[in-house]
């Protein structure tokens, strides 16, 4: 209901909108609900809880849509970019736990996909690049609840000795990596319309890791 009251205030407040039915509150025009968003976003913050669905927007069948007036209200694809950078926290370790992994990662690089045109027609992709430290990460197996340091298994992995494990198990582990940390960020920028289409990982001793000095995003663009 509270959202619904600051919609309705936003029309009264001098919005001039066509094609009004508030009895399934959908909306229509572009520049209605583009108008409608940015409004929202200056009173609420732009990772506030999605109002689409009362612009009669499918987030998923209308999302280059939603991603149009994503980049249009952070000043055009370029501070989109630094927008999305700063939510990453390139340079800051972050700790990755689940699905029976936990990673410590430091991202060291994010590479955009898209182009200005791209972005009209497609989602916002990305690809990062990080590093994993060795000494603190691990995966526990559900099956068996045994846990497994990440450096000793890469090191187990790069010399064919696995450990008391099959080496295709090794290998789906080390393939899993990836898609944990892919996803960890995809969480986080998802909702902003950009998309992590692969995350790569290199895993170094813990003494290493914490002598990397990789510069750090600002919290501002």
């Amino acid at each position: 209901m509270k959202t619904l009251r600051l919609l309705q205030n936003m029309v009264y407040e001098g919005i001039k909108l066509q094609h009004l039915n508030f009895d399934n509150y959908i909306l229509s025009k572009s520049e209605v609900k583009r108008d409608i968003l940015f409004k929202y976003w200056n009173d609420k913050g732009q990772d506030a809880k999605p109002i689409y669905h009362y612009l009669g927007l499918d987030k998923d069948k209308d999302s280059i849509e939603i991603l149009k007036y994503i980049i249009e209200y952070n000043g055009g694809l370029q501070k989109y970019h630094s927008k999305i950078k700063s939510l990453l926290l390139t340079g800051e370790p972050v700790i990755i736990d689940t699905g029976g992994y936990t990673i410590e990662y430091l991202l060291t690089e994010i590479k955009f996909l898209d182009s200005f045109e791209d972005a009209r027609i497609n989602p916002v992709g990305y690809d990062i690049d990080g590093l994993i430290n060795g000494d603190t990460s691990s995966v526990t197996l559900f099956i068996t609840g045994e846990e497994y340091n990440l450096g000793e298994l890469q090191t187990a992995h790069n010399n064919s000795h696995f450990i008391g494990m099959e080496e295709h198990d090794v290998e789906e582990l080390m393939y899993e990596i990836g898609d944990v940390i892919r996803l960890y960020y995809d969480d986080i920028t998802e909702m902003y319309g950009a998309i992590n289409d692969s995350a790569d990982w290199n895993i170094i001793d813990g003494t290493t890791f914490k002598g990397k000095n990789i510069p750090k995003t600002k919290g501002d663009f």
